[in-house]
This record gives structure tokens, C-alpha cells and sequence, in this order.
């Protein structure tokens, strides 16, 4: 079982031929709304793929947005996700797509999420598997907490302050997007070595086409291929999927190294499609990917262990 706990919201799409200077125009080519919010992009994926997920998030509200929110859950599989009930407008983000996949975003309703969360609905069975985004503030902290008193697996997504309650027993994953080092390796190594210094935890960095950051729990360091993206529409919610790749082949059981090329493949397909939640890749897509670059999913299982 795989408890995902964060951010659910509203994504309103539309795609741009470029973002226009300020004080000027430019048409929208087109335009959609899907599920959004790093947790239900994670949660519908896995629910997708016939693994037993449960979501919990922030409250949706009362408005047209929370209404919509509410149908795309069920159109992906999420309609029992647990949410609290609130009399106030749900949150939405507006994102403009690039032609080059680059997404930029407008939020509305995500600041009060650490007041609105849904740490009280959050189910802790000893031996699941407990994932949280940091959006949620000292709430997904505690949600963490939680899990580790209760037994739970532990997995973290963009926990990058300096104080975070990560240790060895946490699977830590990050983007150097989250951290701003981008095709700046030196800076990235220092950044992982600092914080594996103070948290001991087993790192994950994803990086694009730069590829993913491996650092062991015992401090070495691996970089891995990006398996290359067949298209690149929207790289939005492609770090959620890759989170979601992550939990569907440790919940499996399977070696650290098949998970990590399993998690990069479903990256890099995510960017193909228009959204974060909607049409996932399948199954069958990403172990093509995987099995059409051989040389790169050899790198990955060369990853002896998570030690």
C-alpha cells in the first residue's frame, strides 16, 4: 500500500508560442483544465497502473474549481481521495507551456495550504509506503513524523530546508530545479554532500536531460543517464512522475537500480503529454522506453544497492 499526502489542486493549461514582454500580448493556441498538485500528479499515476494508493490532501472548497477538481479525481481512479471539508475556494495554479516543454505558473489558494491540509484524515499503517511533497509546510512535516512513529516506509519529495525531520530510515528525492543548480554540477554535489552531511538519508536528484543524482546513504555519489524524452510537450508534474515510478517498483520489491531506470523512463514520457495528472504513461510505454535504450538501463543496473 502507498499513501501519497500533499498538494491537490486545479491546473488550467494553456499552451503559448511565447511568453510576451512585459506590457504586451500573445494568443493562447490552446487551452485545458486537469488535476494538478504534486500529490494527486503522483497519486493518479500509480492508481493507473493498479497499485493500491490512497490520497490524502488539502481541502478543495467550495467553488466552481473545486467542483471541477473533484470529477478529474474520479476520472482518475481517486474519487475516495481523503480531503477535508472547508467553505472556501479550492486552489488552482494557471500554467503556460512553451514550445520548448517549459512550463511557467500562477498560483491562487496555495499559501493557506499549511492551515487547510488534511493531516488529520492520514492513514498510517505500519509497513506502507508514506509519501509527502513539501507544499504543505510544517503539516507534511509532522505527516512524516507520524509515519516514522507508526512504522511507515518513508519517501520525501522537495524537502530541502536545512531543519528536516529526514534521517537514514527516508528515501529523499529533490530536483536541482528545487534547489536553483540547474547545469551547475559542482554546485550540485556540494549542495547533496551538505545535506547528506546533516540527514544521512539515501538522495535522489533529478536534473532533466541532465539526468538524476544518486547519493548512497554511505556518501557515494552516481550520476545516471536521462532516458531521452520521445517528445517534449510539458514538463509539468514529469518530478511527480518520476516519484511515482519510484514507489511502484519499491512497493514491488524490486532492486534500487530497476526502480531508478523504471522512475526515469516514466519522467521522461511524462514531459510527452499536456498536464501532470492526466494519461500517464502506460506500463507497456515505459518498459519499452527502457528496453529500446539498452546502454542507459545498463547504467541503472550497475546500482548495486541503496546502502
Amino acid at each position: 500500500m502507498i499513501v501519497v499526502y500533499g498538494t491537490i489542486c486545479l491546473d488550467r493549461l494553456r499552451v503559448v508560442p511565447s511568453l510576451p514582454q512585459q506590457g504586451s500580448y500573445v494568443e493562447i493556441e490552446s487551452e485545458r483544465s486537469a488535476l494538478g498538485g504534486e500529490a494527486a500528479n503522483t497519486a493518479a499515476a500509480l492508481a493507473s497502473w493498479g497499485d493500491e494508493v490512497t490520497l490524502v490532501g488539502n481541502s478543495l472548497g467550495v467553488g466552481a474549481a473545486a467542483e471541477e477538481t473533484r470529477v478529474y479525481l474520479a476520472e482518475c481512479g481517486l474519487e475516495g481521495a481523503l480531503i477535508p471539508q472547508a467553505d472556501h475556494d479550492g486552489p488552482y495554479c494557471d500554467i503556460y507551456v512553451t514550445p520548448d516543454g517549459e512550463r511557467t505558473m500562477f498560483g491562487w489558494g496555495f499559501d493557506p495550504m499549511h492551515e487547510r491540509h488534511g493531516l488529520s484524515l492520514l492513514p498510517t499503517p505500519r509497513g506502507a509506503w508514506l509519501t509527502a511533497d513539501a507544499n504543505h509546510g510544517s503539516a507534511a512535516r509532522e505527516a512524516i513524523s507520524r509515519g516514522r512513529q507508526a512504522g511507515m516506509r518513508l519517501y520525501t519529495l522537495d524537502f530541502v530546508e536545512s531543519q528536516e525531520p529526514v534521517g537514514p530510515d527516508v528515501i529523499w528525492q529533490g530536483s536541482t530545479a528545487w534547489i536553483r543548480t540547474v547545469g551547475k554540477p559542482e554546485k550540485t554535489k556540494a549542495w547533496m554532500k551538505d545535506f547528506h552531511g546533516r540527514h544521512g538519508c539515501l538522495m535522489i536528484m533529478t536534473e532533466g536531460e541532465h539526468g538524476v543524482w544518486l547519493m548512497h546513504k554511505d556518501g557515494r555519489l552516481d550520476r545516471l543517464p536521462a532516458f531521452p524524452a520521445p517528445s517534449m510537450v510539458d514538463a509539468t508534474g514529469a518530478g511527480d512522475a518520476f516519484r511515482a515510478g519510484m514507489l511502484h517498483g519499491l512497493d514491488a520489491g524490486w532492486p534500487l537500480g530497476e526502480c531508478l531506470a523504471f522512475a526515469s523512463a516514466t519522467g521522461a514520457l511524462a514531459c510527452g503529454r499536456l498536464g501532470g495528472a492526466a494519461n500517464a504513461p502506460s506500463l507497456a510505454a515505459i518498459e519499452g522506453l527502457v528496453a529500446a535504450n539498452p546502454w542507459i538501463a545498463g547504467q541503472y543496473r550497475e546500482v548495486k544497492s541503496a546502502g
